[in-house]
């Protein structure tokens, strides 16, 4: 089965200004990739960085919106000291600090 593991901002995309044509063609395919996941047809990974991210959302409603997503999920990265190490080997490789972790989760 294909797994995916979106970063925050694909989960954010559908609140996105739907007036610009990329950011509505994204959110129409996150809406069909969500359904493939209702489906069972692929399986999505949350994780404690996206949860943590998701709660620092200042607005409810798309909070409560976006948790109903990773609560669809069927895997969960838990943070970890090894996930740590692994965040800083990826920044070290150029990339930045959420990125990494982000990186470090869906591979662990």
């Amino acid at each position: 089965m294909i797994k995916v593991y979106f970063d925050n901002c694909v989960y954010n995309r559908p609140f996105d200004d739907q007036g610009n044509e990329r950011v509505l063609i994204e959110a129409r395919a996150f809406y069909i990739i969500l359904k493939w996941i209702e489906d069972g047809k692929i399986m999505s990974i949350n994780s404690d960085a996206l949860e943590y991210e998701n709660s620092m959302t200042p607005d409810p409603d798309r909070r409560i919106r976006i948790k109903t997503y990773l609560a669809m999920t069927k895997a969960h990265a838990k943070f970890s000291e090894s996930l740590a190490e692994r965040a800083k080997e990826i920044v070290g490789l150029g990339m930045r600090g959420m990125d990494a972790v982000h990186i470090a989760m869906c591979t662990a």
